[in-house]
């Protein structure tokens, strides 16, 4: 899974306090394209009140979809070919879920950047798009997740598979103690996620 690959969608609600906003909501990237679903109140503690967010891999289809207070899903893009003719349609959306591992030594990890020493991990991945990699913990197909990219990333690449992360019950954090949510496109955060609180907190001690 390429960085290229990596889609998120959603629409701006109603009413956003004017410039609270700003290019967080309106960014067209080469490599990802986030538009947040906000409701009335984006700033402070409620911005992710009332928001719907999908995260797509546009390389197999499969879409992740998280909605505020009702969890996350994810649905694949079926394909069938009747002559020359050739079709797809997408399935209907199951729950997902993180996985329920708690040590490093047992875990499978996805890493934006170039680890700098090995943290214990039974085996790790970079696959090149973090919001695709947070979704994959949401959906217990990776572990955890932390970012050691030298440039740190911005909003518009994890802010999705965060909240996809949260509706799922995965456990979210920044390697440096700042705020993940944040509107000032500008910002560069390091974000890191598992399916567990110990094993965040492990791989957070390790890392740091």
């Amino acid at each position: 899974m390429a960085e290229h690959a990596a889609v998120n969608r959603g629409v701006v609600g109603s009413s956003p306090t004017p410039g609270a906003l700003g290019p967080v909501a309106q960014w067209s990237e080469q490599t990802t394209h986030n538009r947040l679903v906000v409701g009335s109140n984006p700033t402070g503690p409620t911005f992710f009140s009332n928001l719907t967010c999908p995260v797509e891999d546009l390389t197999s289809g499969t879409t992740f979809t998280a909605k505020t207070g009702e969890g996350a899903c994810l649905s694949r893009r079926v394909y069938a070919k009747t002559g020359r003719q050739a079709t797809h349609q997408q399935e209907e959306p199951q729950p997902i879920k993180p996985s329920k591992v708690a040590y490093l030594p047992e875990a499978l990890l996805g890493v934006s950047g170039y680890p700098a020493a090995h943290w214990g991990w039974k085996q790790y991945r970079s696959l090149g798009s973090a919001a695709l990699d947070l979704c994959l913990v949401a959906s217990g197909c990776l572990d955890a997740f932390a970012d050691v990219s030298p440039g740190e990333l911005a909003p518009w690449d994890y802010l999705g598979g965060i909240f996809v992360c949260q509706q799922a019950g995965a456990c979210v954090t920044d390697l440096n103690g700042d705020d993940l949510l944040v509107l000032d496109d500008t910002a560069r955060r390091r974000p890191a996620a598992a399916g567990t609180p110990e094993l965040l907190d492990s791989l957070c001690t390790k890392i740091r």
